[in-house]
C-alpha cells in the first residue's frame, strides 16, 4: 500500500508512507487537517462525511480523547455546510427492526465479572438467522455494556459459523485496552480496541476474559502502560511530505 492514514496508535505503519496521528481521535479529524495543510476545498458533502466520520469514532464527542481540537474540527465543518441534527439523525436515529431485534437477543447475554468491574455481551451466529440482521448491525452494542454504573471494562465477543471470533473492547478510562487487544495481535485504542480469532473462539474468549480480569481492579504495568507515542505531523504536499517522528526528522520526496 502506497499511503496509510490512520489515528490508531496500534497502527505499524504498513504504507510506503504513513500519516498517522493518535493525538487526533478519528481518521476524519486526520484528514481535515490534511485538506487544510494542503490547501484543498472542502465541498459541503465532503464536509459532511468527515462530521460522520468524527462523530461516530468520538462516541458523539463522549470518548476520554474528545479535546477542544477535535470541537474545533468539528465547528470548522459545521461552517463548511455540514448539518450536526441530520447526521445524527442517520447516524444514532435511523436502527432497522433486525437491528433491534440482534441487539435484544445480544443484551441478554450479559455477564457481569471481576465484582462488577468488567462484563461482556456474547453474539451467537444463530442470533442473525433468528434477527435477520446482520454482522454490520453489531455497532454500538457494546455500549450497553459500558454505559453500567461502576464497571471499568466492557467486552462483546462474536462467534462466527466457522469457529471464529471477532472481540470488541471498552474502557472508561483507567484500562488501556489497546494493551490487551495487543497481547493478542489486535490493537486500536487506549480506550476502544479489537482483535479476530480465526479459530478457537471458546478458547480465545477465555484467554481474553482471563487477561482483562486484573486490570479491571485498577491494573498493574501488564495492563496499564502508555506505548511510545509516534507523532507524524504533514507540513506541506506536491513535492515533498514531511514526517515528524519524534525526536529525528525524516523527509521523504515524492
Amino acid at each position: 500500500m502506497d499511503v496509510v492514514i490512520d489515528h490508531h496508535i496500534s497502527n505499524p505503519g504498513f504504507g510506503i508512507l504513513n500519516l498517522i496521528v493518535p493525538e487526533i481521535p478519528a481518521t476524519a479529524g486526520v484528514l481535515f487537517r490534511l485538506f487544510e495543510m494542503a490547501g484543498w476545498k472542502i465541498s459541503p458533502a465532503t464536509a459532511t462525511c468527515l462530521y460522520a466520520g468524527l462523530s461516530t469514532d468520538t462516541g458523539s464527542f463522549r470518548y476520554r480523547g474528545t479535546d477542544a481540537q477535535t470541537l474545533r474540527i468539528a465547528a470548522n465543518l459545521v461552517e463548511l455546510g455540514a448539518d450536526p441534527s441530520e447526521i445524527a439523525k442517520h447516524c444514532y436515529l435511523s436502527i432497522t427492526p433486525e437491528r433491534y431485534q440482534l441487539k435484544k437477543l445480544t443484551v441478554e447475554t450479559l455477564s457481569l465479572k471481576d465484582n462488577k468491574k468488567s462484563g461482556f455481551l456474547t453474539i451467537k451466529p444463530e442470533f442473525y438467522s433468528k434477527s435477520g440482521a446482520k454482522s454490520e448491525d453489531t455497532e454500538g452494542i457494546i455500549e450497553e455494556v459500558t454505559s453500567i454504573q461502576g464497571l471499568e471494562v466492557a467486552s462483546l465477543f462474536e462467534f462466527s459459523q466457522d469457529g471464529g471470533l471477532r472481540v470488541s473492547l471498552r474502557s472508561k478510562g483507567k484500562v488501556d485496552v489497546n494493551s490487551i487487544a495487543s497481547s493478542f495481535g489486535g490493537g486500536g485504542h487506549r480506550a476502544a480496541a479489537g482483535i479476530r480469532f480465526a479459530k478457537d473462539g471458546e478458547k480465545n474468549r477465555d484467554l481474553v476474559l482471563t487477561a482483562i480480569s486484573p486490570c479491571s481492579y485498577g491494573g498493574g504495568a501488564v495492563c496499564g502502560n502508555h506505548h511510545p507515542v509516534v507523532i507524524h505531523v504533514l507540513t506541506h504536499l506536491r513535492t515533498r511530505l514531511t514526517l515528524v517522528i519524534a525526536p529525528t526528522l525524516v523527509v521523504f520526496t515524492l
